[in-house]
Formats: C-alpha cells, structure tokens, sequence
C-alpha cells in the first residue's frame, strides 16, 4: 500500500499542472484574456472574414471589442495598446491581433510640490 502513495501524489500534481485555455466566442470574435502579476492583461483575438470583409473592419471590430472587454474588466479608466511586436514580419491579412490593458487606479494623482502642504 505504500508504494502507491507516490503514484497518488504524482497524478494529484498532474491534475494540478496548467492547462492551455480555450479561445472564448464573442459574436465572430475569438479571445483568451491572461493576467499578469503585474496588473497588465492580455487579450489575444481572433476574427474569421465574412463573405466581404476587409482588414480594416477586422481590425476595427478587434480593437472595438478590446476596448469594451477593458472597460468592462477595469470598471475604472484603463490603458489600452497593441501589443505588435516590431520585429514580427508584416502581414497582409488581418485575422488576428493582440492588446494589452492595464487598469488604472482612480485615485487622485498628487501634484508636485503640494507635498506635506495643507
């Protein structure tokens, strides 16, 4: 009985190991949203092309829904940017795209020189 014990303990670790997500769907939009210990998240999107579609309205449709998808997870102001890597050679069809957000804290920034003052 003993030596199943560790056999146990190594399936109770598997069980625990990460698992890859699966895209949520939103109308033609795929997505997964990952958070960072930093406070940045990133979402990964994904559009399929209608009968006619364009680059531009992919990207707009992305981006669109990035910025409602931030909003809705910050419930606060946020900062949104694309996260294009320079270096990612360029490519002509647009079907997939990823943001970065972080939420921004809604508290009063303190001016300077306004330090210890009443």
């Amino acid at each position: 009985m003993a030596s199943i014990v560790p056999v146990l303990g190594m399936c109770a670790a598997l069980v625990s190991a990460p698992c890859p997500q699966v895209a949520q769907r939103f109308g033609d939009v795929l997505y997964t949203h990952e958070v960072f210990g930093s406070g940045r998240h990133l979402l990964r999107l994904s559009t399929g092309g209608n009968v006619i579609d364009l680059d531009d309205w992919r990207r707009e449709r992305m981006h669109a829904f990035a910025e409602s998808f931030a909003a809705e997870t910050c419930r606060s102001p946020f900062r949104l940017s694309d996260a294009a890597n320079p270096a990612w050679p360029k490519v002509r069809a647009v079907f997939a795209r990823q943001f970065v957000f972080r939420c921004i804290s809604e508290r009063p920034r303190r001016l300077a020189g306004t330090r210890g003052k009443t």
